[in-house]
């Protein structure tokens, strides 16, 4: 690919970039109320219901300050900095640390687990806007997010890094269900106890023959 096919595909790329798809966020997933939208389905009819996800928040925050950084495009900065703000505001945990995965569409916590992953992509915003804007208060944020992702996710045995934390929970409820079964054996009728569980593998079969997603 010679010098003058590039230069034409980079002007492409740009005009896409510039002309299409940043200005369709801008435009139509703004949301008044704080942030961005969750969702728009594929006829691009508006969820403005719909949960926000901190990934794809903390996408919107990453590209529109590397927009920023690339063009100097002030409007690409005010999108990055509301991106930013309702990051800050809205998905971090200032009470235990980390971020929430999700929020309702009034921005109140709806999902408040902390995956590693999510938390990992905030840094990545976060940072970027950094370089954009140079907002320090950003880069304290992103640094104390890194902390948080060695001090709870580091497997030091293993040498990676944990997902996320759902051992403990998954023991304990294994272990409280263990229980009900053993006291449900032992203080319930046989013939009705036989019953139930027939009654609960036909209702898993069910689930298994009508409840999967297609595709």
């Amino acid at each position: 690919m010679n010098q003058e096919t590039l230069k034409v595909f980079r002007q492409e790329l740009l005009d896409n970039l510039t002309c299409n798809i940043l200005p369709y966020w801008l435009d139509r997933m703004t949301d008044p109320r704080g942030g961005f939208y969750g969702r728009r389905d594929g006829s691009d009819n508006l969820d403005a219901d719909a949960p926000k996800g901190a990934i794809l928040n903390a996408r919107i925050l990453w590209s529109f300050s590397a927009a920023a950084l690339a063009t100097g495009n002030p409007d690409y900065l005010a999108a990055a900095t509301r991106a930013r703000d309702y990051i800050a505001d809205r998905f971090i945990d200032r009470e235990f640390g980390g971020a929430f995965w999700s929020l309702n569409a009034d921005g109140s916590p709806l999902d408040t687990k902390k995956q590693f992953y999510a938390i990992a992509f905030i840094i990545y915003g976060l940072a970027e806007y950094y370089r954009a804007c140079g907002d320090e208060e950003s880069l304290r944020l992103a640094t104390e997010l890194f902390d948080a992702i060695e001090t709870h996710s580091r497997d030091r045995v293993k040498n990676g890094y944990i997902e996320k934390r759902a051992l403990l929970p998954a023991v304990a409820a294994g272990l409280v269900c263990a229980a009900l079964s053993a006291w449900a054996a032992t203080a319930m009728d046989v013939a009705l106890l036989k019953k139930l569980f027939g009654g609960f593998l036909i209702a898993v079969g069910l689930m298994e023959l009508f409840g999967r997603k297609k595709g």
